[in-house]
């Protein structure tokens, strides 16, 4: 009687792994889910770089590559260098189903100077250059920006819309 209910006990686990793994290997796969979580890690990441830039007092520039899926993460000086050595802020993919557009908005001449056409720019004050990032999944796209504040947002729209 025992040996058989501790088999019943180790088959219903079994059961609850099997689906716990079905499930998140569904989502996985899902091109919507991956673009919000890509969208969400982009705003924590930003955000931590503007917190790093207020207590070094230096700006920190963030290039995305849209073409190769690329975010990398620049320290200013002569021309903006890559940060490799970090443990946060390090060069990233965006996930393979997900689609980047970029959009840097009221780029004025003085920043336009220190940064390549496709970087953001945080500043020492924490201060962010205006941007839209749109991160497109199958049927959703996920729009990431800020308010007039500096508050960064994320709004959900249909993928078509962008």
């Amino acid at each position: 009687r025992r040996v058989l209910f501790r088999s019943e006990i180790m088959v219903v686990v079994l059961l609850i792994g099997l689906t716990v793994t079905l499930v998140s290997l569904s989502l996985q796969h899902d091109p919507d889910r991956l673009a919000e979580l890509e969208a969400r890690r982009f705003v924590a990441l930003l955000e931590h770089a503007r917190e790093e830039s207020i207590l070094t007092g230096r700006a920190i520039g963030i290039e995305v590559d849209e073409a190769e899926g690329r975010l990398r993460f620049l320290a200013p000086g002569e021309v903006w260098s890559p940060i490799e050595q970090d443990d946060v802020l390090h060069p990233r993919r965006f996930a393979q189903t997900v689609t980047v557009r970029l959009d840097l908005l009221e780029q004025d001449a003085a920043r336009a100077e220190v940064a390549s056409p496709r970087v953001i720019v945080v500043e020492a004050v924490g201060e962010i250059s205006p941007f839209v990032l749109t991160l497109v999944g199958d049927a959703d796209a996920f729009v990431v920006s800020m308010d007039e504040d500096q508050n960064l947002e994320i709004e959900r729209r249909d993928a078509e819309l962008g």
